[in-house]
């Protein structure tokens, strides 16, 4: 018995020993990230935090935007579609369901409904008629970008945004978020997560968009933003299938009321930090400004994926560390001997 106890003890110590150094550090940082969520979840008070507050967090505040292409770094997942780009993919109304689809979106702003008390009225005042307000552009959105039928250049073919970008439809509960973190994200009724997508080429890259019912601001970072976003790479971490890649970028579409903007963000491990950029808010208080002030976020959800997220291939070493080797080997013959010993006498 003391035997078995001691071997068992000595194998689990070279396992963890000789632990891929990319692992480890794949699950320090799940630690960090589920620190920083449980305090900001436990801190329901705070609904916005402004750059200041982040700081406590550990989490780099940047403004992004959403007129310039953004150079190639270590910190740029995402590079917009160009405008002459997006235009070469204008919506193909000769098909009947798009057609119908663009005639629609009029509706979003139809004051019919509306009750007779929020007519014309723009913020809404109350945090529920923010929310429906917020609701209705994430669907207003998700037609221009994914249902909408588009002509293909010198082709009578059809095709989509996400699949021209390379993104395509998934959930959130088990697939994008774990199951467990569904609850505090969904059960409520002044905000809530909508149209998940991820990079169509296995790359760890996600794309989530977001409903709320707060007063617009341009500074800090929404309570529920964080969350989100922070619930999304946390799962994403975890996956096994994604275990190859250090970097989870996520890309939210956030809307406040009747105005919305992009947020971007990732986990930067050389300096173990959160890494958040967000835009100045555009206003989506009639029709005809939305349509204008959604070209930049149609470039924007049509981003290619790109970026270095994968680490170094780590290969197990068992000479790496002579030391520890050499006192394995001893401890080991030493125990050997003493239950060779033992049986003969």
């Amino acid at each position: 018995m003391p035997f078995q106890t001691t071997k068992a003890r000595i194998l689990s110590a070279c396992f963890q020993s000789f632990t891929p150094k990319n692992e480890q550090k794949r699950q320090q940082i799940v630690r960090e990230l589920e620190i920083i969520y449980l305090e900001i979840e436990r801190n329901r008070w705070g609904y916005c935090y402004d750059a200041h507050d982040l700081e406590l967090y550990n989490i780099v505040f940047r403004g992004l935007s959403l007129d310039k292409t953004p150079t190639e770094n270590e910190d740029t997942f995402f590079i917009p579609m160009a405008k002459e780009d997006l235009d070469k993919y204008p919506p193909d109304l000769a098909h009947e369901d798009t057609k119908t689809t663009v005639e629609r979106l009029h509706r979003i702003w139809d004051e019919g409904d509306y009750p007779d008390w929020a007519k014309g009225r723009h913020p809404a005042n109350r945090l529920n008629d923010r929310q429906t307000d917020a609701e209705r552009l994430c669907k207003f959105m998700r037609k221009q970008f994914v249902e909408i039928k588009r002509n293909v250049p010198n082709s009578t073919d059809r095709t989509t945004l996400p699949t021209v970008s390379g993104w395509i439809r998934t959930c959130y509960g088990g697939a994008l978020i774990d199951e467990e973190l569904c609850n505090d994200l969904f059960d409520s009724s002044i905000y809530s997560l909508h149209d998940p997508l991820k990079a169509s080429n296995g790359r760890p890259h996600a794309m989530i968009s977001i409903s709320q019912g707060y007063e617009s601001r341009n500074e800090g970072l929404y309570r529920h933003e964080l969350l989100a976003i922070l619930a999304v790479i946390i799962s994403q971490f975890k996956k096994p299938s994604l275990k190859k890649h250090k970097v989870i970028p996520v890309k939210a579409i956030s809307f406040t009321g009747q105005d919305g903007r992009l947020i971007e963000a990732h986990y930067n491990s050389s300096i173990s930090r959160l890494i958040f950029r967000a835009s100045d808010l555009f206003d989506f208080s009639s029709y005809e400004v939305a349509m204008k002030n959604s070209e930049p976020f149609l470039r924007h959800m049509a981003s290619e994926s790109t970026g270095k997220t994968e680490a170094l291939k780590s290969k197990l070493k068992w000479f790496s560390c002579p030391f520890f080797f050499s006192y394995f080997l001893v401890i080991l013959l030493i125990t050997l001997t003493r239950h060779y010993l033992a049986q003969r006498w």
